[in-house]
């Protein structure tokens, strides 16, 4: 079925931001983070479906981005 709403657990690192209607992660990191476990599930009337994220962000780089400002690298990967 359509999911309803969506939840991650532990709240993302510094800058990122989760949207709890489609499941988007979005945002700028604001500085790193270490290599972490966060529990992304969806849920619907008939119940819930859960998947863990591996998200790491790494400090920031010598070079900046084109649009200014620090770039730091994230890195994420999904395991059911």
């Amino acid at each position: 079925g359509t999911v309803s709403s969506y939840s991650v657990q532990p709240s993302l690192p510094a800058g990122l931001q989760f949207n709890t209607g489609n499941g988007e992660i979005s945002g700028t990191p604001t500085a790193a983070a270490a290599l972490a476990s966060y529990n992304i599930t969806a849920r619907n009337v008939t119940g819930t479906a859960t998947f863990s994220l591996q998200l790491a962000v790494n400090p920031s780089g010598s070079d900046p981005p084109p649009t200014g400002g620090k770039r730091r690298d994230v890195f994420a990967y999904a395991n059911s």
